[in-house]
């Protein structure tokens, strides 16, 4: 990587000199300081982020972060990147500020895990994600059950083989029902929560998110919290659940804590309550998490108090603690001891949802795990390998042999996030547009209509989630010349995708995988679809 990059840096016109690597944090990218000297042009300290896996899309969800989020925000919150992401051979790197301009006066929280204002420092991190990043409400609220919203958090850690399933059938935890509450009772298997397909919903609030925020990730001064920076934000995404972030950097700071404590202390327990019910926490040995703890939970139920969504905002951030401890469970880098307590964390966690719910007056919780029948359409994961011999299934052969498999193929790699599955795609034809120039894909989490220009380059890309897809629609009866063709139509909450002239066996094929995949029933019509 690094001979790459020197021969890169051969084409600029100022020199570099290292100042030293920093930490990568849980990734494997490597960060480095540098500094930048071009006589009257630049001079400057930077930080070089190399990425080994999908520098594009990091890089473009980084650059997603900037532009969409409020000027304020970005301005106070966000670091700046420096350029375009450059490619690397099979790395890739991107260029950015050094965040608040100087590294002495901002450190990672995890510096301040014990620092007695780290409760202030979190109630305004949280506050400000919340109240400033989040100003105004793009994305209505999003009815799901229980199940459903465990099952967005988690993705492809649910399925077989995945280092959580794997983790989980070792310790007799993968199909258990009930699992001990850590109070001498039991407790619903937080597994199979994710798994139920329970009939009760709650309303989801969605807002833009940085996707991986956790100790290494929010940079502050303990003196001036409310200079607090971001970092590493080529997770974020616009519509995530607004619970997720404030979840998983409260968790992220149990991890540091955990390792206080001896693996058979009882004060991990009251560690563990602490972290999820901190209004029934005493033991003096947590009072510090416990005020840290104290200050998420009320800082967040505040802010959705003042919106009258206190209760559905309880259940969302519930349940947000029960997915990222089963996040870091699956965790193969942590060892089994940590990994267990975030396991116990998932399943007091879950006892104490099903409490409150019977509190609110819900629904009794009634888990119905799916077993035996027609398997999940789950795909594969982000391998050109399996994604290419797949592709060899899905194209019929003139579309093999015209040469588009490999575009094809280039084109899923290319769009794809890191951990999204490849489920089938179906060419089509932009409207006026000869067929092949466009191309729809769908993968565990999404659905894209992805236009080509004339090279056969990715010009536009229009994305739809599952859990926003609210009617499928199929028209079967077309013709194309001498092909028999089909349109579909995928609606969601706040757009809509019509494709044209797709050949009639995909669209059947693709619409019936999008049914399992979102539950929603294909519906058929003979109409034009462009009426509808």
């Amino acid at each position: 990587m690094l001979d790459a990059y020197d021969r890169w840096h051969l084409s600029t016109g100022y020199d570099t000199r290292l100042v030293g690597w920093l930490d990568g944090g849980m990734s494997e990218a490597k960060v480095a300081v540098v500094l930048q000297f071009e006589k009257n042009v630049i001079d400057r300290q930077a930080i070089l982020k190399f990425l080994p896996k999908d520098g594009p899309g990091e890089a473009r969800r980084t650059r997603q972060a900037l532009d969409h989020s409020p000027r304020e925000f970005r301005e106070a919150h966000l670091v700046e990147l420096i350029g375009d992401a450059i490619p690397l051979d099979t790395w890739w790197m991107i260029q950015m500020e050094i965040a608040g301009g100087d590294q002495s006066m901002v450190q990672p929280l995890v510096k301040l895990r014990h620092h007695a204002r780290l409760h202030e420092v979190c109630g305004t991190v949280v506050g400000s994600l919340l109240d400033e990043w989040n100003s105004a409400r793009a994305h209505p609220p999003l009815p799901m059950t229980a199940g459903e919203y465990l099952r967005l958090l988690l993705g492809d850690r649910l399925e077989a083989g995945s280092a959580l399933s794997t983790w989980a059938a070792t310790r007799g935890l993968a199909t258990a029902e009930f699992v001990p509450d850590g109070d001498g009772g039991q407790a619903l298997n937080p597994l199979a929560l994710a798994h139920s397909n329970d009939a009760h919903s709650l309303f989801v609030r969605r807002g833009r998110a940085h996707g991986d925020l956790n100790v290494r990730n929010v940079l502050v001064h303990p003196d001036d919290p409310q200079g607090f920076k971001l970092i590493d934000y080529g997770g974020f995404a616009e519509a995530a659940s607004l619970a997720y972030d404030p979840a998983y950097l409260l968790l992220s700071l149990a991890r540091e804590w955990l390792g206080d404590f001896a693996v058979d202390s009882p004060i991990r327990h009251d560690l563990k309550v602490a972290i999820v019910t901190p209004d029934k926490s005493e033991a003096a040995s947590v009072m510090g998490p416990k005020a840290v703890s104290t200050a998420f939970h009320g800082t967040a139920q505040r802010w959705a108090n003042r919106g009258s969504f206190g209760d559905q905002w309880r259940a969302q951030a519930l349940l947000s603690l029960i997915g990222c401890g089963l996040i870091f469970a699956g965790r193969g880098r942590l060892t089994d001891d940590v990994r267990q307590w975030f396991f116990d964390l998932s399943a007091y966690g879950t006892r104490e949802y099903l409490r409150m719910r019977k509190e609110l007056g819900w629904p009794s919780f009634q888990a119905s795990v799916p077993s035996g029948g027609k398997p999940s359409v789950v795909g594969v994961p982000r391998s050109r390998a399996e994604i290419d011999a797949l592709l060899k299934q899905h194209l019929p052969f003139m579309q093999r042999t015209l040469g588009n498999k490999d575009l094809l193929l280039n084109i899923v790699m290319e769009s794809l996030d890191e951990r999204e599955r490849f489920v089938c795609l179906a060419p089509y034809r932009m409207s006026g547009g000869m067929p092949g120039s466009a191309v729809i894909v769908v993968s565990d989490r999404y659905v894209r209509a992805i236009e080509l220009d004339t090279r056969n380059r990715i010009s536009d890309v229009t994305r739809v989630a599952h859990s926003e897809i609210s009617e499928l629609r199929l028209y079967p009866d077309r013709r194309l010349g001498l092909l028999d063709t089909a349109d579909v139509r995928v609606a969601g909450d706040t757009v809509e995708l019509l494709v044209r002239g797709l050949l009639r066996d995909q669209a059947k094929g693709l619409m019936a995988k999008l049914e399992e995949l979102t539950g929603r029933r294909v519906r058929e019509s003979v109409d034009d679809p462009s009426t509808a």
